[in-house]
């Protein structure tokens, strides 16, 4: 277990540091706001605070994480240990940026919710992201960074233990689309006909009538296929079907078909 201490009680500190200690590095956490408490502890124990105590890794926050406000924070970054860091802030502090400000900026994709300008679907513009403009999109940043905390507080506690992670193999298989040309009703797959002509893709109709007349395998039938390559192995593949109505994006058959 470790114990973090901080000057007052903060949502997003608590929410954050359960996902460092329990989710990545597999440890509890416990949290207080006094300081007497603190220093009489005997756990491995983050002084989260502006100010030292007689004991206690001392890990100086940014101001970011006891805010409750959405408003984008001024935050500067740092090269440390090879990587690049987040929410820098002091020399004195364990590390110099703050791990709990950075991880909880990039898990709860704060920037998303203050961003005006949207892509194609209405969606997040990925190469507006602190982690596109920083080379950092393949990196599991969050989980490098609560490594490096737990490197630190092993030098101040060397019976601190973090849990190895255990490796898992599961397939998932996405069902947008059950069929490529079948069972897709008359009027849907007359419509389709009339398309396919209209802009020059007669291959599209020549295989939709060879697999209406059962002379050729729909493209998109690979079930028979896929039970076999999960043959004994079906506990590692889950597969989700798209049950939304016919719309625009959405042209999968119907969940009552």
């Amino acid at each position: 277990m470790v114990l973090i201490y901080s000057e007052k009680k903060s949502p997003r500190l608590e929410y954050i540091a359960k996902v460092i200690f329990k989710d990545i590095l597999r440890t509890d956490v416990y949290f207080t706001t006094d300081k007497i408490e603190f220093n009489k502890s005997e756990l491995p124990k983050i002084n989260y605070s502006n100010q030292k105590t007689e004991s206690g890794l001392f890990l100086k926050p940014h101001p970011f994480i006891f805010e409750d406000k959405l408003i984008y924070p001024e935050f500067k970054l740092i090269t440390y240990e090879k990587e690049t860091c987040f929410f820098k802030t002091s020399d004195d502090s364990a590390l110099p940026f703050d791990p709990f400000a950075a991880s909880f900026f990039i898990i709860t994709r704060f920037e998303e919710y203050l961003e005006t300008e949207k892509g194609k679907y209405n969606c997040y513009p990925a190469e507006k992201s602190i982690l596109f403009l920083n080379n950092r999109l393949k990196k599991p940043v969050v989980n490098i960074w609560a490594n490096l905390l737990a490197e630190k507080i092993k030098e101040h506690y060397p019976e601190f233990r973090t849990a190895e992670p255990e490796f898992r193999y599961l397939s998932t298989i996405d069902i947008d689309n059950a069929w490529a040309f079948r069972n897709k009703g008359v009027l849907r797959s007359i419509g389709a006909c009339i398309k396919d002509i209209v802009t020059g893709r007669l291959g599209n109709n020549i295989l939709r009538i060879k697999s209406w007349a059962n002379n050729k395998i729909d493209p998109y039938n690979t079930y028979l296929y896929l039970d076999k390559v999960f043959a004994g192995n079906e506990k590692d593949v889950i597969f989700f079907f798209l049950l939304g109505d016919y719309k625009k994006y959405d042209k999968n058959i119907s969940h009552k078909n």
